[in-house]
């Protein structure tokens, strides 16, 4: 979706972010009789974590904990003080002070006492774990899928932690990669990494599932897991070059800078060695047809997208369907492509329900196919978003930032923006910096 302009005057604004209120529990639910109700997190309070979240990536977490610190000493919200006692539990290896856990654990104690959100995800963990205190563990899960359900993606890190180590609960890989999915989605990508870490270790190794989480956590933007695969790809490990070779096409498609050579060389060797791989063909067409890169061949791009379709890709299909919307190295069929993408739409294909969402908001396919409607472009696009669609979010951002189909939100258009830009829409990072300018802090 293109760019469209800032509004000129900020508009007041008092969003709330998108939590679950409380579910109604059992009277012995532990929850229920140990804690108050949460409060939903206000914008202050997301436009605080996207600041802190940002830090860490771009300055690291000492820079991190400085804001922290000083937000706190200004306002010791229950928010920031669940926060900031996180910081201090975990001590030097998040650059604060040796020594303090108690204090961090009395300081979320505190803040779960008052409503906070994010507190039932630190009190929650340390009551699983035990490292600072008795543990625990029936409560402390209780805590954490509170949390988790409500959308606090760090909780959703530490249930695939207790899944993947036995921590009050039976060893569940399945589950484990789940919650991890889930997390990535919003951003957190520990938690795959520590998965195909996991499999790598197992006797016999699974190296293909490795691979396979270490590609998901790379395309989701974690450096680490990008350049561990390029280290594997020049030692010429086959499953860490195919990965590699993947994430490259994948952000060059979505304007991330590499040089044309590389994308060539990766387009040039993935068709050679997999030929029949749905996902392969999937990404050598998705670059053919982004023009990025130097990089732009509709007519390959329709043979690569056919191909994979025809092996089950959903996403190879969508592409098509664009192909097909706007005549691209193909006839023009509107009508076709509209139904393909509302077939896998209801299927739940997030690459479909963002193109449902582009084109109502331009209703450049004419109103007997998908009319302008900035409601309905909302609505596919958030869902596109909350399915880890980097398109869906950076548009779902651009909705929240220009009220399009919804309130103008800029913390919830930041925090889209972030998201996206984490998985290398290169657009996203432009609008971030200029959009944290408007955001509450």
């Amino acid at each position: 979706m293109p760019t469209r302009p800032l509004h000129r005057i900020l508009p007041v604004f008092v969003s709330l972010f998108a939590a679950l209120s409380a579910t109604p529990t059992r009277a012995d639910d532990p929850v229920a009789t140990a804690a108050p109700a949460f409060t939903p997190l206000s914008a202050a309070d997301i436009g605080f974590d996207v600041r802190i979240d940002l830090a860490v990536d771009e300055k690291g977490a000492d820079v991190a904990f400085a804001l922290i610190e000083k937000e706190f000493a200004r306002d010791p919200r229950p928010h920031v003080q669940a926060r900031y006692a996180e910081f201090l539990i975990q001590g030097p290896l998040w650059h604060a002070p040796d020594g303090q856990a108690a204090r961090g654990l009395q300081l979320a104690r505190e803040a779960l006492d008052r409503g906070s959100l994010y507190a039932r995800r630190v009190v929650g963990w340390e009551l699983c774990t035990g490292r600072h205190g008795p543990a625990d563990r029936p409560l402390g899960l209780a805590y954490l899928r509170q949390a988790a359900d409500a959308g606090v993606p760090e909780a959703m890190l530490s249930l695939s932690e207790a899944y993947l180590r036995g921590i009050g609960v039976a060893v569940d890989l399945a589950a484990a990669e789940d919650w991890a999915e889930r997390a990535a989605r919003q951003g957190q990508l520990t938690a795959l990494v520590k998965l195909a870490r996991h499999y790598e270790r197992l006797s016999p190794p699974n190296r293909e599932k490795a691979g396979e989480l270490y590609y998901e956590a790379a395309i989701d933007g974690d450096g680490p897991a990008l350049e561990l695969l390029w280290k594997r790809y020049e030692a010429k490990d086959p499953v860490g070059s195919r990965a590699c070779q993947l994430v490259i096409l994948s952000y060059a498609s979505l304007g991330r800078t590499f040089p044309t050579k590389r994308v060539l060389t990766a387009i040039k060797e993935l068709e050679s060695k997999y030929p029949q791989d749905p996902l392969v063909l999937y990404r050598i067409g998705r670059a053919y047809m982004s023009g990025e890169r130097g990089v732009w061949n509709l007519e390959k791009a329709q043979d690569f997208l056919a191909r994979a379709s025809a092996l089950g890709s959903d996403d190879a299909r969508s592409a098509q369907a664009t192909l097909l919307a706007e005549g691209g190295g193909v006839k023009k069929d509107k009508a076709k492509a509209v139904a393909i993408w509302r077939e896998l739409a209801a299927r739940g294909n997030a690459r479909a329900l963002s193109s449902l969402g582009y084109y109502h908001y331009w209703g450049s396919l004419g109103a007997e196919y998908l009319p302008k409607d900035a409601a309905l472009s909302f609505t596919f696009d958030k869902q596109a978003a909350d399915l880890g669609d980097a398109y869906g979010q950076y548009n779902l951002g651009v909705s929240y930032r220009d009220g399009v189909g919804t309130a103008v939100d800029y913390v919830l258009a930041a925090k889209y923006f972030r998201m996206a830009a984490h998985r290398g829409h290169a657009n996203a990072r432009k609008q971030l910096t200029k959009l944290l300018l408007f955001v509450p802090h």
